[in-house]
């Protein structure tokens, strides 16, 4: 059992929730050049592993029941 974070009642027993994205945050990931050293064969040169990007990270998820998500869209 749980509690609809939309509707605010709670939701019988062996009912699925379903996660609603509320709000996202664009997020820039540095480069890291000693994460995870990869030495290239026969080069010997260090490979990088995580050149790091861009993307968005949830900052607030909501925690429907069906008949909220339903109407609200996931």
């Amino acid at each position: 059992m749980y509690r609809c974070e939309i509707c605010k009642t709670v939701v019988p027993a062996n009912t699925p929730t379903v996660h609603i994205t509320a709000e996202t945050r664009a997020v820039t990931y540095p480069y890291r050049a000693e994460a995870n050293r990869k030495i290239r064969k026969g080069t010997g040169k260090i490979k990088p592993s995580d050149p790091g990007g861009r993307g968005f990270e949830i900052v607030r998820e909501l925690i429907a029941c069906p008949d909220c998500a339903a109407t609200r869209g996931k």
